[in-house]
């Protein structure tokens, strides 16, 4: 009987890939726990663009991305599907301005820095909106959020959004935080997203690698001091190049099973009918998004 015995079945691999972000850290620490039925890896993009272009072109399993950035993604990869929830922006992104604006109604005619057509965007407007302002009142220019630091240093623009880390490097007199996503709670949220046809393929593997993130990210939650050097090491990078753990909340499986609609209507369609409206009217949205078939909570843990 034990010569005739098959093999064990290898693991299933999934590769996911995200930015740089301190709300994946669980994403990445995950890594850390391999088991016998699912090998996971994490890819960090540094270019937000690339990253989207990569995972368009077929390069990964899974994304992990804010809501607005998988709904623009959708157009491109239509069989996208969002599977869980990692974290909750609460200020790690913000607009700071130089120290010679004084108000956001002083920014009229100026110019801002914004990755187009993403939530950086989405955030501006928000922001513009609280003084009666809208984009066509100021001059939007593409930067990307880890050239803020130095655009507003040189004059490129008078004010910009970005994120940590690169938000942390703008801390100083010469700078000013106008405005963050610590004033616009629920609106800017991370998801892992996948292919339907990973989903058919490796429903179980899909299943294991949320359910292993959700548990690191509620058990982070208790020890946020061991979350950096821990997904430093996951990641095989320098502490001192990690984000800090600031500013976003982790969501839990409950949290996640509200947003994903485990029992009832999905609260994160409430988010995206917002960003869906704004991708609408900047003109990013080529064809209608059916928004509840884009959420599913099935791959949520019991």
């Amino acid at each position: 009987m034990l010569s005739c015995a098959s093999p064990p079945a290898p693991p299933s691999r999934l590769e996911l890939a995200h930015e740089l972000w301190g709300g994946f850290y669980p994403l990445d620490i995950a890594t850390l726990e391999q088991s016998s039925t699912l090998e996971l890896a994490v890819v960090v993009e540094e270019d937000s663009d690339l990253l989207f272009a990569r995972f368009a072109a077929g390069a990964h399993d899974a994304i992990a991305a804010s809501l607005v950035d998988l709904l623009r993604l959708q157009q491109s990869v239509q069989s996208l599907r969002i599977v869980g929830c990692t974290d909750e922006s609460r200020g790690a992104d913000a607009v700071v301005a130089r120290s010679t604006v004084g108000s956001i109604s002083e920014l009229r005619g100026r110019r801002i820095g914004v990755r187009p057509g993403t939530f950086s965007e989405l955030l501006v407007s928000r922001m513009l909106a609280t003084a009666n302002l809208s984009t066509s009142d100021v001059q939007l220019v593409s930067v990307a959020a880890r050239n803020v630091p130095e655009a507003l240093r040189n004059g490129t623009v008078d004010a910009a959004e970005t994120w940590e880390p690169y938000l942390s490097s703008v801390r100083d007199p010469a700078f000013r935080s106008l405005f963050s996503t610590a004033e616009t709670p629920g609106l800017v949220i991370q998801c892992v997203a996948v292919r339907d046809q990973v989903l058919r393929t490796k429903p179980g593997a899909v299943r294991e690698m949320i359910a292993r993130v959700i548990a690191v990210g509620t058990s982070v939650m208790q020890t946020p001091d061991s979350v950096v050097p821990r997904a430093a090491r996951a990641l095989k990078r320098d502490v001192l190049s990690m984000p800090p753990v600031r500013g976003f909340r982790w969501l839990s499986l409950e949290d996640n099973r509200q947003l994903l609609g485990a029992n009832g209507q999905p609260r994160l369609l409430q988010a995206a009918t917002e960003h869906v409206r704004f991708l609408a009217d900047i003109g990013v949205l080529r064809a209608p998004l059916d928004l509840p078939s884009l959420i599913t909570a099935e791959f949520l843990p019991q």
